[in-house]
């Protein structure tokens, strides 16, 4: 059978047993090729169609607690099976890597890891994600609402006004968790995967 190029597996390890892993299904549904289903572990896997929809989903899941409650591991290659309801009834190299890199993650207490876009890719991918992480890691729980909430208003007074905060204590709150710098490595991340992307899969024939 002739092999899907270009498509992202998403593995996720649930860290805590009550994850409400089905919201964060719904609101990453539209950007997978195939939805998530559990495994008979704690595992959770997905299809995607490019390494940004990928991205996107991580944001989707971390979106929806007062800290990180998964670790996901993203795997680029090709599905080389037919397509089925559940990628647990799929193969392909995709998956083969994120489930190598499940392993690694879990050593290294990654949040994230992306393995296929070859060596160099992956390491320079790795490491803006670990300076996230590194960032992620010092924000209190106060500050975790702060960052969630500012990403997604338009305005800062916006976001004071759902905090129930001044506008003064809620810039104090993202200087402290240094909501700038973190955005502008999130915002040349998802660059980064995009152009990494069209740059390594360019006949892809599922892929969005």
């Amino acid at each position: 059978m002739e092999s899907t190029r270009g498509c992202v597996g998403s593995r996720g390890r649930r860290r805590r047993s009550a994850v409400p892993y089905r919201t964060g299904q719904r609101r990453s549904r539209r950007r997978l090729l195939v939805g998530f289903s559990l495994s008979q572990g704690d595992e959770i896997q997905a299809l995607a169609g490019s390494l940004v929809d990928a991205w996107r989903i991580v944001d989707a899941f971390d979106s929806l607690g007062d800290e990180p409650r998964f670790r996901f591991t993203l795997g680029v290659g090709e599905v080389a099976s037919a397509f089925a309801d559940r990628t647990w009834d799929m193969d392909g190299t995709c998956f083969h890597h994120a489930r190598d890199a499940m392993a690694s993650a879990k050593q290294e207490r990654r949040w994230v890891a992306v393995l296929g876009l070859g060596e160099t890719d992956d390491r320079i991918v790795n490491g803006m994600i670990r300076s996230l992480q590194v960032v992620r890691e010092d924000w209190t729980t106060r500050q975790r609402e702060a960052v969630l909430v500012r990403r997604e208003t338009t305005r800062q007074r916006e976001a004071a006004v759902r905090l129930g905060i001044n506008q003064a204590t809620l810039s104090k709150m993202l200087k402290a968790a240094h909501y700038g710098a973190y955005m502008e490595t999130d915002d040349a991340l998802r660059r980064l995967l995009q152009r990494l992307w069209h740059t390594t899969w360019p006949a892809r024939s599922r892929a969005g």
